[in-house]
């Protein structure tokens, strides 16, 4: 079991968001997670990803136990890698430098460390040839997973994609599809935040 969420609950004033949610996340699961907007999926993704404390349960990640109210451990803030469906790309950076700037400003990688690693992360969701450009010359498809790559390049245990396919045209949607299979049959353990019911199904194994 790589994730256990157990009886989480988040309130924002006198907003519940959250209310006693429990799931297991186990290694190699693409588990998809579906409901409609502001029924408090992104705000899910935040306190497992330790943007945001929880009210009350408990959060247990590869033998890590995360407490309510607890500060969240330093040494998990890169084992979880988080999608947005913003994307939150860097706009003054190109979809390389995008990749490189965490492998060599956290992960301490050399610039010809880093270069090969985000080459090789582009190569998987097929953007070697994107490489130069910048997030506004890029389509939405493009964006999501130019972020894709950038989470990948951290090597996380498991990745949070949050409404990946959310302002796609379909013919987007299928490339990020892909992408995912593809992650899926490599065995990387993923949990799916979306209100597309049919991408769920294509892609989850849990849902």
């Amino acid at each position: 079991m790589i994730l256990r969420v157990k009886n989480i609950s988040k309130t924002f004033g006198d907003n519940t968001i959250l209310n006693d949610i429990s799931f297991e996340i186990e290694k190699g699961m693409v588990f998809s997670l579906c409901g409609p907007s502001g029924c408090g999926k992104t705000t899910l993704v935040r306190l497992i990803s330790g943007l945001l404390s929880f009210d009350a349960g408990q959060i247990f990640f590869n033998e890590k136990t995360i407490n309510a109210n607890q500060h969240y451990p330093h040494d998990l803030y890169g084992k979880i890698g988080v999608v947005f469906q913003e994307h939150n790309l860097f706009p003054h950076l190109n979809a390389l430098q995008n990749i490189t700037l965490a492998l060599t400003k956290v992960r301490k990688l050399s610039p010809k460390q880093a270069h090969k690693r985000a080459m090789a992360e582009l190569e998987k969701v097929m953007l070697t040839n994107k490489a130069s450009l910048y997030p506004v010359s890029l389509s939405g498809g493009e964006r999501q997973r130019v972020a894709i790559a950038r989470a990948l390049a951290m090597d996380p245990m498991i990745l949070l994609l949050d409404e990946p396919t959310s302002g796609l045209d379909p013919s987007r949607i299928k490339e990020v599809l892909k992408i995912l299979e593809n992650l899926s049959q490599n065995g990387m353990t993923m949990l799916l935040i979306t209100h597309n019911m049919n991408f769920a199904k294509q892609t989850g194994k849990r849902f």
